[in-house]
């Protein structure tokens, strides 16, 4: 989510990273598709930090 800032301070041209689209397409427009990404950064963080909770629990 830092890297938002970076993005939006040197990108340019026609090429925009993600994090610059996502946060242009949230001021600018209403699109699902920024939740369905969103929700899939938010489980793809912390669906290993579960996984590890779990195995550490079970080991110990």
């Amino acid at each position: 989510m830092d890297e938002t800032i970076v993005a939006l301070f040197i990108s340019g041209g026609q090429y925009q990273p993600l994090t610059k689209r996502m946060f242009t397409a949230l001021r600018d427009e209403i699109d699902p598709t920024i939740a369905a990404i969103s929700t899939l950064m938010t489980a793809a963080s912390f669906l290993p930090v579960q996984a590890a909770s779990a195995r550490g629990k079970k080991a110990g």
